[in-house]
């Protein structure tokens, strides 16, 4: 006689708890599956879907971005497993008073069972608890997703617009008589609150941990521009290289008048920097800003796409400001 098969194990009902550090790769996994089946190539730059090697520098990227989020505040990351396997992840960027949702993705085996709002319900304690005031997530076409973040009480607002340059035409230019320029090719405890303050005032929050982490971990510079007669600080601009991409942002302003000159400024930072006619070049905007928008197109930048926004409530001054990238506001 044979033996009768092996019943299958049972499977556990699905639980939501803080991600593990062992956690954090499967994670970044979902993320990749979930945004693949959405054939949303904005997600990556590049394309994560178009070869292995383009998927795994994705992949490296969501698992660090995870880390990241993980190490300063673990409950920050969300994540669903069943039977110790993720299916499903969240994770929310504090930053003082403003929280950003940057991953929410559940596995498209297991999608429409109620995980997504599940993740959201659960993030929503984790912003409560950090007394956030404003939460905002760049979202993707999934007109599902867009119902949670609605009954969240996220709005839409202006998309991002995310622009693309495969070369620069930026001519030479010096800044007006009226402002100066600091160079930053590395950043100071000084110029750091400098910073600070014109991300609280500007941006609607500080960062300075990212800023130190951007010029320590990735080639960085960038310049704070001041008003010469008073020697104030008037906005500031950051440049950093990414194997083959260029980022232009942020970008910061006090007034219009000023972004104006900061933008231009920020352009010959790019121009200057060492083999950038080799550089695919990004730069990414809120809808807000439309002053940005004729300067970078004559100097080479066209439309890439435009992203959907949602938020609870306004922040900062964001016609007077660049992103670091959608991710990294």
């Amino acid at each position: 006689m044979t033996s009768p098969s092996p019943l299958p194990s049972p499977m556990s009902s699905p639980q939501i708890r803080p991600a593990l550090p062992d956690d954090l790769v499967s994670a970044a996994q979902v993320y990749q599956a979930a945004a693949s089946a959405q054939h949303d190539a904005r997600l990556a730059e590049p394309n994560p879907w178009h070869n292995a090697d383009a998927r795994a520098i994705d992949l490296r990227a969501a698992v660090d971005a995870l880390t990241r989020i993980h190490e300063e505040r673990p409950e920050a990351v969300q994540v669903i497993a069943q039977n110790g396997i993720v299916i499903a992840v969240g994770a929310v960027v504090i930053r003082e008073r403003h929280a950003h949702i940057l991953f929410l993705f559940v596995d498209p085996t297991v999608q429409d069972q109620g995980f997504g709002r599940m993740l959201l319900d659960r993030l929503q304690r984790v912003i409560v608890d950090a007394d956030c005031e404003v939460v905002t997530l760049t979202a993707s076409e999934d007109r599902r997703a867009w119902r949670r973040y609605l009954a969240l009480g996220l709005h839409p607002g202006a998309p991002i617009i995310s622009m693309r340059a495969p070369a620069l035409t930026v001519p030479p230019e010096a800044l007006p008589v009226t402002h100066d320029a600091i160079a930053l090719t590395e950043v100071t405890d000084a110029q750091l609150a400098i910073l600070a303050a014109l991300d609280a005032e500007v941006k609607g929050a500080t960062r300075s941990a990212d800023i130190r982490r951007w010029f320590r971990e990735e080639q960085t510079s960038g310049a704070i521009v001041t008003r010469r007669e008073t020697g104030e600080p008037v906005g500031y601009a950051l440049i950093s290289i990414d194997d083959r991409v260029g980022r232009i942002g942020p970008v910061v302003a006090r007034t219009g008048e000023d972004f104006d000159i900061v933008l231009r400024h920020a352009l010959q930072l790019a121009r200057g920097v060492p083999h950038a006619e080799r550089l695919i070049w990004r730069c990414d905007l809120p809808g807000a800003n439309q002053r940005a928008i004729r300067p970078l197109m004559r100097v080479g930048f066209t439309p890439w796409g435009l992203l959907p926004w949602f938020a609870t409530s306004g922040i900062g001054l964001w016609d007077r400001y660049v992103f670091r990238d959608e991710d990294q506001l």
